[in-house]
């Protein structure tokens, strides 16, 4: 018999030591930028965990989004991850949310099964939203190398070398003009971004864009935001940008990077993409599918 249990207070550290084998994807990596609870539904059967789907919501917790969901290979087609996704819905439901939402990979072996749960659900028909990239500085450099250098107009100022004015310039920019996407922000989960590789770029003394990263592991650096106005946007700074970045991780001996971005037109996603044909990096698309939860 599978019993299903729920629960609204599940934190990255309980998760990380007793369910480790069940996140999917590895939420461990993000773990110093993961502040509040999971809510959750646990599949068990004879006193064992064997499927976890998790959850969080936004401040107005309206809108929910799926972080990990695995159910163990050799349970698979037997309703289990239909039936979690029954019950996380009528949790949310329950707690006033009103849509709930969920992106994945097209590489992952789940990704059939997914597929068909999000469909007996009726989910949204899904739709690309996000490519990824991940592999060795090495190899992404023998492509953004290409970039040439930019005229002396422009500058990097490196995170450590930030003052408050720049700070107070995109905030105001940010409030008066509604300058960049919030997830572009450049100083989201602040604490644990790496100033070393994180930097401004300005043109002329006028700040006109960003790259900021996160160091996930010793060995590895996450490209969390990227972001150029978009009287300036050029494949050749944004090629820069990024030649710039890399570049630092390697003299600072970080071998690996990732990098994400929207597939909305943005030109860090056409950059990507053409890196990925052409080099050892590996890149894959994010699918997003989601549900409105009728009141």
């Amino acid at each position: 018999m599978i019993t299903y249990q729920f629960s609204d207070q599940i934190t990255i550290d309980w998760l990380v030591k007793n369910m480790l084998q069940f996140l999917f994807p590895d939420l461990s990596k993000q773990q110093a930028r993961i502040h509040k609870p999971f809510m959750g539904v646990l599949a068990i059967k004879s006193r064992q965990p064997i499927g976890l789907i998790l959850a969080s919501s936004e401040s107005t917790q309206t809108i929910y989004r799926i972080h990990s969901f695995f159910v163990h290979p050799s349970l698979r087609q037997q309703q289990i991850g239909t039936t979690l996704v029954q019950q996380l819905e009528q949790n949310i439901k329950l707690r006033g949310g009103k849509k709930i939402e969920g992106i994945y990979r097209n590489h992952w072996k789940s990704t059939p099964f997914i597929h068909q749960i999000i469909k007996r659900q009726q989910w949204s028909k899904p739709k690309a939203q996000l490519i990824f990239a991940n592999g060795k500085v090495t190899d992404a450099l023998t492509y953004f190398d290409k970039s040439g250098e930019l005229s002396n107009t422009f500058s990097f100022l490196f995170f450590t070398q930030l003052k408050k004015s720049d700070l107070e310039f995109i905030r105001k920019k940010q409030t008066n003009t509604q300058w960049f996407a919030p997830e572009l922000h450049p100083f989201m989960e602040q604490s644990t971004i790496h100033p070393a590789c994180s930097f401004l770029i300005k043109k002329e003394k006028e700040i006109i864009g960003w790259i900021v990263s996160h160091r996930l592991r010793p060995d590895l650096n996450e490209i969390t935001a990227f972001f150029i106005d978009e009287k300036y946007r050029s494949y050749r700074l944004a090629y820069r940008m990024i030649h710039t970045v890399l570049g630092k991780q390697l003299i600072l001996g970080i071998p690996k990077f990732l990098a994400t971005s929207k597939m909305d037109g943005n030109p860090v996603a056409k950059l990507i993409e053409r890196g990925g044909k052409v080099t050892d990096v590996f890149c894959t698309v994010g699918f997003y599918s989601c549900k409105v939860l009728d009141s």
